[in-house]
């Protein structure tokens, strides 16, 4: 994806929700985030395709609340795993 274009899944949530957005997610484990991207892979992947999925998943915020498991979170790998889904 072009890194000058806005990702189609990013501008279409901005618009739903007028521009109200923050492009943060906040987990307390690694399957708490599985749990986050599969669910929007399952809503949006017809719409937007495997890579658009991924450009979205690599500019989202990521924050771990969870010191234990900062690791793993910080690590996981959002081509991986959605391109098994």
């Amino acid at each position: 994806m072009d890194k000058n274009t806005i990702n189609p899944l990013y501008e279409k949530i901005l618009k739903a929700r007028n521009y109200h957005y923050c492009h943060a997610l906040e987990v307390e484990d690694v399957y708490e985030l599985e749990s986050i991207v599969e669910s929007i892979c399952e809503e949006e992947i017809n719409e937007f395709g495997e890579e658009v999925l991924i450009d979205f998943f690599y500019s989202i915020e990521l924050y771990c609340l969870n010191d234990e498991n900062e690791e793993e979170v910080y690590a996981f790998n959002f081509r991986e795993y959605i391109s098994t889904q």
